[in-house]
């Protein structure tokens, strides 16, 4: 996900994306998804950025896609893949060994 130069740009702010995106995870069966939302405001990108970003996420396996129907209408979820749950392991035990 992180590489150098302009090339990593991308990697370094989706990273970001998806470490904000768990500060408003939830769960819904046995998925874990994120408003995105909220996600959005918070970050203060555009609905463009944003599905560019997800899409970025989606094809490097950190996200995948759940449309739900609910009443009428098409609700896009994304949830998390093992990718990322071991990607936000990595980012804890890192901080452990920075704290302990």
């Amino acid at each position: 996900m992180f590489e150098k130069g302009n090339k990593g740009k991308l990697g370094r702010i989706t990273a970001i994306y998806l470490i904000i995106s768990t500060k408003y995870a939830f769960k819904t069966g046995d998925t874990l998804v994120f408003d995105r939302g909220k996600v959005r405001r918070e970050l203060g990108i555009t609905g463009r950025q944003e599905r560019y970003y997800l899409s970025f996420l989606e094809k490097e396996g950190y996200l995948r896609c759940i449309p739900q129907k609910s009443g009428g209408k098409i609700h896009v979820l994304y949830a998390y893949t093992e990718k990322s749950l071991s990607f936000f392991r990595e980012i804890r035990d890192a901080l452990t060994k920075v704290v302990g």
